[in-house]
């Protein structure tokens, strides 16, 4: 079986992580400094909503760029009525 260009870049470019807690250490998270390089700007996106998982992760993510390459804002796109939520935090 013949090996298409999209399975050879996914097999060049995949990295296995160790987990999606919050709380793990970062070194499975590593190669992604070397994507974002001087990037000051970093978008997250998500492939469904409500998800307890991807939030999860997005959570270990937003962790891993603020301690280890000093981001400090984080912008979030939440629906209408949990904005009323956040604005009383």
């Amino acid at each position: 079986m013949k090996t298409s260009k999209i399975q050879k870049f996914i097999q060049n470019h995949v990295h296995r992580i160790n987990g999606i807690c919050p709380g793990d250490d970062f070194d499975d998270l590593k190669p992604l400094s070397d994507v974002m390089g001087n990037a000051r700007v970093i978008a997250f996106g998500e492939g469904a909503h409500f998800m307890k998982e991807f939030w999860t992760i997005r959570q270990r993510l937003f962790k891993y760029f603020h301690q280890r390459h000093g981001f400090d804002l984080f912008a979030m796109e939440f629906g209408f009525a949990e904005g009323f939520t956040l604005q009383i935090w």
